[in-house]
């Protein structure tokens, strides 16, 4: 029986080292900084507390770890509100609305051309955009402006630049605005329809305070 634990023993793999990467702060900053600059992704980070439930893998990832990405997004990240009708543009007008900050920055001489990089842009909600500043000068000058509105063909676009938000706080953000206020989407309205549509959510409803129309897409706010 002892030879049969020596053996077993032996056979047992060591004990996994305990990652550094707690103790090296400057470590995941780098980590960061590669992930949200350059696009370069790692498996070399811990990946939290793994919990499995059927199907699903659930993480909980290390408070010192998290805070420190968060302390980074925090100096690199400009968040993007988009208010009134605006918050319904597709994304693809909202990435080029965001990159029209960029463009007039580098138009007006603002910024050196050949050596400044357009950053990231992240869609998080319907009216919420991250952007990722690989410029602190593109950055620190959206916050100094604080809201700004622009035209977008026939749809006036107004935005605010806030400090970026984690996904706690966005989800405080919009239970407040969803409890502000309330819409009703009609999408895709046949013509026969689009008659009577704002009339009959008004009485079914309640009493319409905005209309959006944009395409086939109709968007009414309570």
């Amino acid at each position: 029986m002892a030879e049969m634990n020596e053996v077993r023993e032996a056979r047992s793999p060591p004990a996994a080292p305990e990652q550094p990467m707690e103790e090296d702060e400057d470590r995941i900053r780098e980590l960061a900084r590669l992930c949200y600059d350059e696009g370069i992704f790692t498996g070399s980070i811990d990946p939290g507390e793994m919990t499995i439930n059927g199907h699903e893998a659930t993480f909980r990832v290390k408070a010192r770890i998290d805070q420190t990405k968060v302390k980074w997004l925090k100096n690199h990240t400009v968040t993007m509100i988009f208010r009134e009708g605006a918050r319904f543009l597709p994304k693809k007008v909202k990435d080029d609305a965001v990159r029209a900050y960029e463009d007039d920055r580098l138009q007006d001489g603002a910024f050196e051309a050949t050596t400044f990089r357009k950053a990231r842009v992240k869609v998080e909600s319907p009216n919420v955009v991250s952007y990722v500043a690989k410029s602190t000068q593109v950055e620190d000058w959206l916050m100094m402006k604080g809201r700004d509105e622009v035209m977008l063909g026939t749809t006036k676009c107004v935005l605010e630049f806030k400090p970026w938000v984690t996904q706690a706080q966005l989800r405080e953000q919009r239970r407040q605005e969803e409890e502000a206020n309330f819409w009703v989407v009609v999408v895709q309205v046949s013509l026969g329809a689009m008659l009577y549509s704002e009339a009959q959510v008004s009485k079914a409803i309640g009493p319409v305070i905005r209309a959006h129309h944009q395409n086939r897409i109709g968007r009414i706010r309570l």
